[in-house]
């Protein structure tokens, strides 16, 4: 825990005030229900369009460079060795769905398989528990994204764990 994130800011909204920097120290703590907190802070992004415009885009522009030119140094792969991989099925979807699928995941390594392989190309289209849900969250989530979506197509990209 001490080396968590060593050089960042953190800030923790949190509903709970006894959970604000009960594992990790943050430096800006925000007690209120994240719903209210996040629509304030867009609000304010809204009012002050010179901190989080132009000079947000300018004061990011060398943190932008760095990931680019890791993204051309260290590009994803994996070894394809003659068996299937998860990897390929995921990038096989994505050229079969032309990436226009929403896609759901369970949890555990095929979240991030999901997010590293399939292309998305446009946003809210990954369902996903962010590494917090419970085996078979993928499956429920994935059909109440195609009751609410009914013309698109989703998937819900499982492991052999969420349907036990």
């Amino acid at each position: 825990m001490d080396e968590f994130a060593p050089h960042a800011k953190i800030i923790h909204v949190d509903i709970d005030p006894t959970s604000i920097s009960k594992n990790i120290k943050v430096d800006i703590p925000i007690v209120g229900d994240a719903k209210n907190v996040l629509r304030r802070m867009l609000q304010a992004a809204e009012e002050d369009k010179e901190l989080f415009g132009g000079a947000w885009t300018e004061r990011t522009a060398d943190w932008r460079r760095q990931v680019e030119q890791w993204k051309t140094e260290f590009p994803l792969s994996y070894t394809r060795n003659g068996t299937l991989k998860p990897q390929y099925v995921i990038e096989r979807i994505h050229e079969l769905t032309e990436g226009k699928a929403i896609i759901a995941t369970e949890v555990g390594q095929n979240q991030m398989w999901t997010a590293q392989f399939y292309k998305f190309l446009e946003p809210r289209r990954i369902i996903t528990s962010g590494g917090l849900g419970t085996m078979g969250y993928g499956f429920p989530a994935s059909i109440g994204a195609q009751a609410a979506f009914p013309h698109m197509l989703v998937i819900d990209i499982a492991g052999d764990g969420a349907y036990r």
